[in-house]
């Protein structure tokens, strides 16, 4: 099950990471004029950001904890432009979010940060993709040990001493 749900949450991580690094969130809040759209974005994008990275670290996959260790050192390299639009990264690798400071950013420097020029929303999307793939590989492989009955196969090996 946990994997199921970090297939989950890195699907919706990477589908905000697209979303705001596509040129059109930018050129849409460019005609408006309201960075309202924008916003939305980028804290959907932190809220799946920060439940991908919980329920990493919940799990035992070596793989998991490096694609964790990957996606915080994202917002490591980005650490100042991420903080100049009130984004700053907490002791636990998750993210938070001054909404006042991200409200009053001009869209150039949030479009520089996030949007197509920057590099933080491409490098999350790729992760999340690759986070999302790992996590399906992992609950098909879990539940491939059960047999019709829904025991586990390698339960009754384990209960008797299998070399003899």
């Amino acid at each position: 099950k946990s994997f199921e749900k970090l297939k989950g949450q890195a699907e919706k991580l990477q589908q905000a990471a697209e979303k705001i690094a596509s040129e059109e969130a930018f050129q849409e809040a460019r005609t408006s004029g309201d960075l309202q759209a924008v916003c939305s974005n980028v804290q959907e994008m932190v809220k799946n950001y920060n439940n991908t990275i919980k329920s990493m670290k919940n799990t035992s996959s070596p793989l998991n904890q490096y694609y964790r260790q990957m996606l915080i050192g994202a917002a490591e390299d980005d650490k100042d432009k991420l903080k100049e639009i009130g984004i700053t990264r907490n002791g636990d690798g998750t993210l938070k979010l001054d909404e006042d400071k991200l409200k009053a950013s001009d869209l150039d420097k949030l479009e520089e940060v996030l949007g197509p020029k920057g590099t933080f929303s491409s490098k999350v999307s790729f992760l999340a993709d690759k986070i999302a793939d790992n996590a399906r590989a992992n609950a098909s492989s879990a539940s491939s040990q059960y047999n019709a009955l829904g025991n586990n196969y390698f339960a009754s090996a384990s209960k008797y001493n299998f070399w003899g």
